[in-house]
């Protein structure tokens, strides 16, 4: 009767020798897959205007410089205040990814200027002007002359804790403070997380559809008390989105604790891990790399399995 022995390819090959084959050549192929799977930084980068600026700009033929001194910027919402020459204001300061915008008024109330541009990669501003009042009464463009922007990479997420009610608005009786949750992405949604405390004793929060439980948790130096929040989910979900939020409140904790987030994003869900009053980034693979990964381990095993009962 003919051998119907599986036999290795004639590749000149051992049997070992080309199991050891397969197993780098889906090694390798593994290793693909996750690097394709793996979700990239969220990259927030946004821009510090703070500073002095001189901008120049043309109207009509005419070219004017306006002074401008950027005195504060919130960093999370991209609106900034600037004062410029007395006898004008300006308002309406925004920031935008790369992109600004503000209002040059005159304090007479006779005219106001709405300018809005690009910040380039090297921190200057250029862009186009026109009446504000929407009457078409003039138009221009305006650029830096002096002062630049500067770049600040910020973490995706960032986990700030407060104590008492001046810091903590919302802070209901019998809690001690609160945690304030940032969200710097534009592409996540948050849909829970955690914060490991020895002193944990009990947690509540009056975001709407949220729930809060005491729990615990291995952060990786065993077993700890846990502050967990959590959205409710299913039709009343309500992830924390681009923004903040501080109605996350305790009853004792002490700084510096870890913690843990869960988000869904663009291709599922992902999670990472951070101190308080710092933040964290998007590092763990998503499902898409982890069934990519287990149908790898499923071929190999599969493989291997046909190689040892051809050896029987």
């Amino acid at each position: 009767m003919p051998d119907k022995t599986r036999k290795p390819p004639q590749t000149g090959y051992s049997e070992n020798q080309y199991l050891s084959h397969v197993v780098r050549t889906v090694v390798v192929a593994l290793a693909i897959m996750l690097t394709i799977g793996s979700p990239a930084y969220a990259d927030v980068v946004t821009w510090n205007l703070v500073g002095n600026y001189l901008f120049g700009y043309e109207v009509d033929n005419g070219n004017y410089g306006l002074p401008m001194d950027i005195t504060s910027m919130n960093s999370l919402t991209g609106t900034f205040t600037a004062t410029t020459v007395p006898g004008g204001s300006i308002s309406g300061g925004l920031v935008q990814g790369s992109q600004i915008s503000f209002v040059n008024s005159s304090d007479s109330g006779c005219c106001s200027a709405y300018f809005e541009g690009m910040i380039a990669p090297d921190g200057t501003m250029s862009g186009t002007l026109a009446d504000n009042n929407g009457h078409g009464l003039f138009g221009g463009f305006w650029y830096t002359i002096s002062g630049n922007a500067t770049p600040v990479t910020l973490p995706d997420f960032q986990l700030f804790e407060y104590t008492g009610s001046a810091n903590c608005p919302n802070l209901p009786a019998g809690d001690t403070g609160c945690f304030d949750f940032v969200n710097n992405t534009h592409n996540y949604a948050v849909t829970g997380f955690d914060v490991g405390n020895s002193n944990a004793l009990s947690d509540s929060t009056t975001r709407t559809n949220w729930g809060a439980d005491i729990t615990s948790i291995n952060y990786g130096t065993g077993p700890e008390s846990t502050f967990a929040y959590f959205d409710n989910g299913a039709s009343s979900a309500n992830p924390l989105v681009h923004g903040s939020d501080s109605n996350f409140f305790y009853t004792t904790a002490t700084s510096g604790s870890p913690f843990e987030v869960f988000a869904d994003g663009p291709n599922g869900p992902v999670s990472c891990i951070g101190t308080t009053g710092g933040g964290c980034n998007i590092v763990t693979p998503e499902p898409r790399a982890l069934s990519l990964l287990g149908a790898g381990l499923a071929a190999l095993s599969f493989t291997l399995m046909g190689r040892s009962k051809s050896r029987r």
